[in-house]
């Protein structure tokens, strides 16, 4: 996987409108070959990225550019080694799902034998053979989804671009969206995508941008995340409450949140007898140990194991009142 030039290049991304900022000064590389997911909460700045990106807006301040170059010049040369995915589909409701990529194809100038000879394959890939002649009113929304995908898969693009391609599939259509992307990863493709679904970026992406309020939080190799966060979570519960305080000095705790005896720690070392030695020494009194997920530390960066809390005791101190 080459490491020479990245094939994308933000740097200093910024992006305001009517004064709010979208993004403020956000880099990043996608090198050749990698599968590179941007996560974050609705608002953050990930579709604002993109398009910045496919020169769709216009950045406030920074550039991104495409194969070297600000992405209004690469895009007019090399427009058609990017094939892209959006939320808006913008398919054409009253022509069959082969028209619409015929039609597309078209506008790409592939020459006709081979249109036919790529939609005919592309078709199949998605599993949408036998649903050509249908038009695309009768598609259901996971139907929609894989066309769009076999669109932006006409050119044979180097780089795929794709803006929340799994939101409004069921839980099947995401599983078959993602084992597309491992083939087309196989296949050595570039691949930058947005996504709300962290399971499914944990177990495809080489590296990911972690995106808060239009600023990058994280960006860099899902391992190097690990190491940062730690790699394990300890539930553990204590005789003492007071003999906690000392937990946060051990060397390989990152991060602690505690509630009454129970304490939740990341740990950063695969020596769990080590962790709970230390631990013994302060009157442990129960353990418990899962491994991170890329969902744990999500959780942690947005602070949401902590709104969690406030919202169930919130609606306890409620609900004991309205029992009164």
């Amino acid at each position: 996987m080459g490491r020479e030039e990245p094939v994308i290049e933000v740097v200093g991304l910024t992006k305001s409108f009517s004064g709010v900022l979208a993004l403020d000064d956000v880099s990043f590389n996608v090198f050749k070959g990698d599968v590179f997911g941007c996560i974050g909460p609705n608002g953050a700045g990930k579709t604002t990225a993109i398009r910045c990106i496919l020169d769709l807006l216009k950045p406030s301040k920074g550039e991104a550019k495409v194969f070297g170059e600000s992405s209004a010049s690469s895009l007019s040369r090399y427009g058609r080694k990017i094939g892209t995915a959006l939320e808006n589909p913008g398919l054409f409701e009253e022509l069959t799902g082969e028209e619409n990529l015929e039609l597309y194809s078209h506008i790409l100038r592939i020459a006709k034998e081979e249109r036919k000879r790529r939609i005919g394959l592309l078709l199949s890939f998605v599993g949408l053979e036998g649903k050509r002649r249908e038009k695309i009113a009768a598609y259901s929304h996971g139907m929609k989804k894989r066309l769009i995908l076999a669109r932006a898969l006409l050119n044979d693009p180097e780089i795929l671009i794709f803006d929340e391609i799994t939101s409004g599939l069921d839980p099947e259509q995401k599983k078959t969206f993602y084992e597309l992307i491992r083939h087309l990863r196989e296949e050595g493709k570039t691949i930058f995508f947005s996504s709300h679904v962290l399971s499914e970026v944990e177990g495809i992406c080489s590296r990911i941008i972690i995106l808060r309020e239009g600023k990058a939080v994280f960006c860099d190799t899902l391992e190097n995340l690990f190491l940062r966060f730690g790699r394990y979570i300890v539930r553990a519960r204590f005789s003492d409450v007071e003999r906690i305080d000392g937990i946060g000095n051990l060397p390989f705790v990152k991060n602690t949140w505690v509630e009454d005896k129970n304490i939740t720690i990341f740990v950063s070392i695969d020596n769990i007898e080590e962790v709970s030695m230390k631990l013994g020494g302060l009157g442990l009194f129960d353990l418990s140990v899962t491994q991170i997920k890329l969902d744990d530390i999500y959780a942690t960066i947005f602070g949401l194991e902590d709104k969690t809390r406030d919202s169930v005791k919130r609606f306890r101190e409620s609900f004991a009142r309205d029992e009164q």
